[in-house]
């Protein structure tokens, strides 16, 4: 019979690739860990409970191993059964249903059958979880998913210095897959290596697009707008560097286009480290890398006619990017042009509002001011006892008399 008793009924997990299993665990290691299990005799972490095999549990003390199993195996039914933990507040959790269906039943069914190929297979996954596990090469091989591997490879920092899997992780960051410009970076400054023809023609079109989205996107404060308008904004340039690197080689006098005081790079190591600095990026920079690449592009065509077609396909794309440069300049200057208008026009809006408010009390205060004069005549009419209009007529004559 089960550590379990009778009651407690697993059923056994499909087989699954490394990758999936891997995959599965990951997403919800770090807040299980986190979490715990109290019985009615003892209280477990969920990290010892479900990602350590108790094949592991060491002790000189048979009886201890025999209890803390007894133990366990409570905390684990229970857990099965009512899916809380709680947080390090005491405060209940209650676990997703496709969490305890795809990583805590089959840890536990592991639990229950350690002797099992399948259990081996589950904690041989599990003990690569946690960030100060070391990095086990055999393992990365296992990994059947580009993306899963890169994503193990990438959990331990010092993965990318491993020289035995160098050359299998510089072909995995250029997997459409799971190309990530981040690695790129790291394992070529780490190793050293310099882009080929065909990693370059797979990087640039990716790498300027995402370019060209962050300018477009980017709304931080430290935007720079030089003299002309053109937008310049903070970036890490480290495959850039990659990238200047490759085509300063085929193009003479490249290295002082970068040199351009919002973009530099600097040659270290015979190749271009630039991740370090303080860089910006523009439109315009993206399209002098545009032009130089169609340059090299004519460097190293052996058709005569070829090569000064391209140079000349380039030459185009220079004169047309040129062009919309200034529309682009034009367009910009009329928004701004449109906004001072707008901004003019609702001040004057504002003035316009304030000389009309200003009549509107000044009409009101002589108003006042005409009743208040007529209620203090019609109240000496009445305290002297004659009529108003008689009062009124009376100053009349008063006043002419007084002219004459």
């Amino acid at each position: 019979m089960s550590i379990f008793g009778s009651k407690i009924k697993i059923a056994e997990p499909a087989e699954l690739a490394y990758s999936v299993w891997y995959t599965n665990f990951i997403k919800s290691y770090d807040k299980l860990r986190a979490l715990k299990i109290k019985t009615k005799d003892d209280s477990f972490d969920l990290y010892h409970l479900l990602f350590i095999p108790w094949a592991d549990v060491k002790s000189d003390n048979p009886k201890y191993i025999k209890y803390y199993l007894k133990q366990s195996a409570k905390a684990l039914l229970q857990l099965i059964e009512t899916a809380t933990a709680y947080d390090h507040n005491g405060k209940d959790v209650l676990i997703d249903m496709d969490v305890m269906q795809n990583v805590v039943e089959p840890l536990a069914w592991a639990q229950l059958n350690p002797d099992t190929q399948l259990a081996r297979q589950i904690f041989l996954v599990a003990k690569h979880l946690p960030y100060d596990a070391p990095f086990d090469t055999d393992f990365f091989y296992r990994l059947s998913d580009e993306v899963v591997k890169l994503g193990y490879a990438r959990r331990y920092s010092r993965a990318f210095y491993n020289d035995n899997i160098k050359n299998d992780l510089r072909k995995l960051v250029f997997n459409p897959k799971c190309m990530d410009f981040g690695a790129i970076g790291e394992l070529f400054d780490i190793h050293k290596f310099k882009l080929s023809k065909e990693e370059f023609e797979i990087l640039w079109p990716k790498y300027k697009s995402y370019l060209i989205d962050m300018i477009q996107q980017y709304s931080g404060n430290d935007i720079e707008v030089d003299e002309n308008g053109v937008k310049h904004v903070p970036f890490s340039p480290r495959v850039m560097g990659l990238l200047c690197g490759y085509i300063k080689h085929f193009v003479p006098g490249f290295d002082k286009e970068v040199h351009d005081g919002k973009y530099t790079v600097c040659e270290s190591d015979n190749h271009y480290d630039s991740w370090w600095m303080s860089n910006y990026i523009s439109m315009q920079f993206i399209d002098k890398f545009d032009a130089a690449i169609c340059e090299m592009k004519a460097a190293q065509e052996k058709d005569a006619v070829k090569r000064l077609q391209l140079e000349k396909d380039g030459l185009d794309k220079q004169f047309a990017n040129e062009i919309q440069a200034i529309k682009d300049f034009v367009a910009d200057r009329k928004v701004k042009i449109q906004n001072i208008k707008s901004k003019k026009q609702e001040i004057e809006g504002k003035l316009k509002a304030i000389e009309e408010e200003n009549k509107r009390q000044e009409t009101e205060r002589a108003q006042a001011e005409s009743q208040k004069k007529q209620a203090e005549f019609e109240a000496m009419a009445a305290k002297l006892g004659v009529n108003p209009a008689d009062l009124l007529a009376l100053q009349k004559k008063k006043q002419q008399a007084d002219v004459r």
